[in-house]
């Protein structure tokens, strides 16, 4: 383990280059939110009236619950880790630790 002391410019640079990440893992999770809202609606406003509803609903639900819940999990848990980086970024750079997190 490296001992440096680092420059309060170079901390809130990896800090401010940290929280970019968090934002976009967010605006990632809300897009996909926003989306599957929007291909709800789509298929709604687009099948035919002799088909029961309730068969799309069944299956929209599965379909969009597997895929677009997977992605909200995916950007959520990157977040999450992004979170972590950014305490232990605070925290070890403060105490003169330049080793990468991992």
């Amino acid at each position: 383990m490296m001992k440096k002391n680092i420059s309060t410019k170079e901390l809130h640079k990896e800090i401010d280059l940290i929280q970019s990440c968090i934002n976009r893992m967010s605006k990632n999770s809300f897009s996909c939110k926003s989306w599957n809202l929007t291909l709800i609606a789509g298929v709604f406003a687009l099948t035919p009236e002799k088909i029961n509803n309730w068969y799309i609903c069944i299956v929209i639900f599965f379909v969009l619950i597997y895929v677009f819940g997977g992605l909200i999990r995916f950007f959520i848990l990157q977040e999450q880790k992004y979170r972590d980086k950014y305490e232990w970024v605070i925290q070890k750079r403060l105490e003169g630790n330049i080793d990468f997190f991992i």
